[in-house]
């Protein structure tokens, strides 16, 4: 090998060493033929409630609602009814928290799909609405995170699939899982991983316990 060879080898060891685990193992199967992986950046974009999204959902939604000054139903009581004797700031605080009402409402429906829409009571004000569709994931939590964990455990690499996919694929799972706040350590994700590959990719796993001893 050429020093210019060995010299982007160290360059790309040192790469690997500075990022993380799921990087290096991510960065070392791009050189088996696949080819290059498009990634958008959505993180702003707020996404149609769809029964697996609910934790992203949720932070998008209160994050949207803020960056437009529409959380003060959210965050504030509702006013009492205005009467003859209230006080401008009183009419103030009312039509304010109407509006932000109204608007949150019609934001939040707006981005639920219509089957989850249907199976939500209606209710009066967005906090009450949101505090609805909380209890209905509640619910359902819990058989989805167990057949998730299933899910992963029972992933096997095919030969007949890209070994890049087969990585996202148990990358995806985790994802699913983080939304239910179950966030798997990434050492943990990466053996797991790895432990599923045949024999013919034991450099990657020599690879990562030098990683891991360095």
């Amino acid at each position: 090998m050429s020093l210019h060879g060995k010299g982007r080898k160290l360059q790309w060891l040192l790469q690997v060493k500075n990022g993380t685990l799921m990087h290096f193992l991510t960065a070392a199967t791009s050189s088996i033929g696949t080819d290059n992986i498009v990634v958008l950046d959505n993180q702003t974009r707020l996404p149609i409630l769809n029964g697996k999204n609910y934790a992203e959902w949720l932070e998008l939604l209160e994050l949207t609602l803020g960056c437009m000054n529409l959380d003060f139903a959210i965050n504030e009581e509702k006013p009492e009814d205005l009467t003859d004797e209230s006080t401008s700031d009183q009419r103030d605080y009312y039509a304010k928290w109407q509006r932000s009402n109204n608007m949150s409402l019609r934001l939040i429906k707006a981005n639920m799909s219509r089957t989850i829409r249907r199976s939500i009571p209606d209710k009066p004000t967005a906090r009450e609405y949101l505090d609805a569709i909380k209890e209905q994931y509640i619910s359902t939590d819990s058989s989805t995170v167990s057949t998730l964990i299933a899910k992963l455990g029972a992933i096997k690499y095919s030969e007949s699939k890209d070994v890049r996919d087969h990585i996202m694929k148990a990358r995806d799972i985790a994802a699913q899982l983080k939304d239910y706040e179950i966030d798997l350590p990434e050492v943990y994700l990466v053996h797991h991983i790895l432990n599923t590959l045949p024999k013919e990719f034991e450099n990657l796993k020599i690879m990562r316990n030098w990683l891991s001893a360095v």
